[in-house]
């Protein structure tokens, strides 16, 4: 990989509801080749939570003191990587967690912090909390990190897709830095890099509002700083109700059509669910088996066989503690499940694959939006400006209507990151809705 020609853009918002930004977010790509073998590009992003200073305070901890850590032990002698990766994490936990008791105004707070370094032997991921890491590789995006949320949680417990889990607290996170004084990290790697891939960090004020098929459209067509300031825009466009925070990263090169990411990807799994469908069944083959043994047992001994009565008496008797053991398992498992104390299996990774592709119904679904804001927007933006986007949204039907929809969508990107200013004061002075987040259809 040539390490001098990464793309990558970093970008952060306070959204439109928020009156202060908590995430914070760092990219520090190699600056030479002797740094790049080293310790490789460093990417993070981190969304702070606690309180007006103590989010704030807890993600800028995070977002310093894991690349100086990292960076400070990744050259020592013998210091393996995934060492160094953990313990930067587990500092600034403890950094996070000591501050947290000083004051007040910084009483446990804490932060999510989800970490990437590309290095030659491939992409490694760090992640606490529900930020994301996601994987764009040809016509799929993987998300790679598990959210340790109670969402996520709930579906793997129940084996279905987060997605269609709406009856618990969405916002609850169940891990991050700083609250306990210790915390478990997901550290997973290395993942296969191949040219032309791009890998897109976001805080939740991103994924919350913008569909992971968007993220892989813009992160795979755009250059990293306009992808950056298109999905800000368009999460602001559709309310803008977090912080939000972005860093691209895109690999040289242009991968071959047809090419997937050959990723070990563990599907949700319903364990817990798996376990006691299993022990009910055991429990029903050994409640049969202990009942024939018995009814045996009885008309043995009226022939008084000595032999076979002890046989099966010896048999009924493991069938009765093989019985007692799956009902004690059971109710051992119903009571951890019901305590809440998930972190064996709440660190277990996991990824989703996702299809994507470029339509004309992305498109003019985007144009449209952006055609809407023109009419309220006459009253705040010069009548010059206005026409020149008029014009644009034109040309790009005209783009649309001759098959030219990649260009087409980098000219509706181009529009849409162009009114960023004029969304802001619209939304805020609440002169026009937030607009609908408009998911589009997967590729077939």
């Amino acid at each position: 990989m040539d390490f001098t020609n990464m793309d990558h853009s970093a970008l952060t918002h306070v959204g439109m509801k928020r009156g202060n930004n908590q995430d914070n977010l760092c990219a520090i790509p190699a600056a030479n080749e002797q740094q790049y073998a080293k310790q490789g590009h460093l990417f993070l992003v981190a969304d702070g939570m606690g309180g007006h200073l103590g989010g704030e305070k807890a993600s800028e901890m995070a977002s310093r003191i894991i690349p100086l850590t990292y960076s400070k032990l990744i050259g020592q002698a013998g210091a393996s990587f995934t060492d160094s990766l953990t313990r930067a994490f587990s500092d600034a936990n403890d950094a996070i967690h000591r501050k947290g008791h000083e004051g007040r105004d910084f009483f446990k707070m804490g932060t999510t912090c989800s970490c990437l370094i590309i290095r030659d032997d491939g992409a490694w991921v760090g992640h606490v909390g529900d930020s994301r890491i996601y994987l764009v590789r040809g016509g799929r995006i993987h998300q790679l990190t598990f959210d340790h949320s109670m969402v996520w949680q709930a579906a793997k417990d129940r084996g279905v897709d987060p997605d269609t889990v709406h009856d618990v607290m969405s916002n609850r996170i169940l891990r991050c830095l700083g609250p306990e004084r210790l915390v478990d990290v997901d550290i997973q790697g290395p993942y296969p890099i191949q040219p032309g891939d791009a890998f897109v960090l976001c805080s939740d004020g991103l994924s919350g509002f913008v569909a992971d098929t968007e993220m892989a459209m813009a992160a795979s067509i755009l250059p990293a700083e306009k992808a950056t300031n298109f999905l800000v825009t368009l999460a602001n466009l559709r309310g803008g109700g977090d912080n939000i925070s972005i860093v691209i990263a895109k690999v040289p090169g242009a991968i071959a059509d047809g090419t997937r990411a050959n990723l070990s990807e563990p599907e949700l799994s319903a364990t817990r669910k798996t376990l006691q469908y299993w022990i009910w069944v055991a429990t029903a083959l050994f409640g049969g088996l202990s009942f024939v043994g018995a009814l045996m047992f009885f008309l043995m001994n009226e022939q008084g066989n000595e032999a076979i009565k002890v046989g099966l008496l010896a048999t009924l008797t493991g069938f009765m503690i093989s019985l007692l053991g799956g009902i004690t398992l059971l109710v051992l498992d119903v009571v951890k499940q019901s305590s809440g104390n998930k972190s064996e299996e709440a660190h277990v990774p996991i990824s989703r694959a996702r299809k994507w592709s470029l339509s004309r119904s992305v498109i003019d679904s985007i144009r449209n939006q952006v055609g809407e804001i023109l009419v309220p927007a006459e009253k705040i933006v010069e009548k010059p400006e206005i026409e020149a986007i008029r014009l644009k949204l034109a040309a790009i039907k005209s783009d649309c209507d001759q098959g030219y929809e990649r260009s087409a969508y980098l000219q509706v990107a181009e529009s849409l990151s162009a009114l960023l200013p004029v969304i802001e004061k619209m939304i805020r002075y609440q002169q026009i809705p937030a607009a609908p987040i408009v998911i589009p259809k997967p590729a077939i």
